[in-house]
């Protein structure tokens, strides 16, 4: 993200929202739910955490109703938030 003065600017502002989230990831195994917590949502991401490891460039469904038209996201970024629980970074697409 371009900075200005060590701010980073965004495409789209996050706006807080935690709910629990149930996902599936693809093409790994579509039918096994997983379930995570999220931070906050823009409309082109959201931020949650997980106890599930997942890998940059994976597509999840996501299978709850967002206040955004997408379901699928794109890992853009996983941090290991402590053991066995990550924080992870997901773009919207169609």
């Amino acid at each position: 993200m371009p900075s200005n003065n060590g701010i980073k600017k965004r495409k789209h502002p996050r706006n807080p929202y935690g709910n629990v989230i149930k996902f599936c990831v693809n093409p790994r195994s579509p039918s096994k739910t997983f379930i995570g917590v999220s931070i906050n949502i823009s409309d082109s991401g959201m931020c949650l955490y997980t106890s599930d490891i997942l890998h940059e460039g994976e597509t999840i469904l996501i299978q709850e109703e967002l206040p955004v038209k997408y379901r699928k996201a794109t890992v853009i970024w996983v941090k290991s938030y402590r053991q066995d629980f990550y924080k992870v970074g997901l773009m919207f697409h169609e």
